[in-house]
């Protein structure tokens, strides 16, 4: 027999693992993508990225906040290919993107173990060369985390690509 297809939405609404999911996102244009609504006691947020790419050479942040805004501080995040980039970040969990003509694609992992720390790995891959992006971080946010914001690490603008989230209990 052939295997039933369903969609994020249809799997949300289900209950697919528990999963809940954002909206996918074109990152076509813009400077920063904010998601809201995230319920209290998630315990895991993933965050996937398809082909994102800047106007000129950046790097991509993802922010955490509370009802009280994103927090920009804080951070002990590195993000790298092994090869040619490596960052780190106080401002946001790094994500390499490096450069205008890079596409990246990949999926960051960020978990609450309590006490209000949050641990972020991700992994992917940058297409122009090929090369894997891997890197982890951690930050502590006083409060509920309900929001989660992709945005720059400079001053470029988004130009490809799309990004969404999902969470779960």
């Amino acid at each position: 027999t052939t295997p039933a297809m369903i969609s994020p939405a249809q799997l949300a609404q289900v209950g697919g693992g528990g999963w809940e999911y954002s909206p996918v996102v074109a990152t076509t244009s813009g400077t920063a993508f904010d998601f809201t609504g995230i319920p209290e006691g998630v315990t895991e947020i993933e965050a996937i990225y398809r082909d994102i790419r800047f106007t000129a050479t950046d790097h991509a942040l993802i922010q955490l906040g509370t009802n009280a805004g994103f927090q920009t501080t804080g951070y002990d995040s590195a993000s790298g290919t092994g090869v040619r980039t490596f960052i780190k970040r106080t401002t946001g969990f790094a994500l390499v993107v490096d450069g205008s003509t890079n596409r990246a694609y990949g999926k960051m992992t960020i978990l609450n173990s309590g006490s209000g720390d949050w641990d972020e790995t991700h992994n992917g891959s940058e297409m122009r060369e090929g090369l894997g992006i891997n890197g982890a971080g951690h930050v502590n946010i006083t409060g509920a985390v309900d929001r989660l914001r992709l945005t720059r690490s400079g001053t470029a603008t988004f130009n490809s690509g799309s990004f969404y989230i999902r969470w779960r209990k």
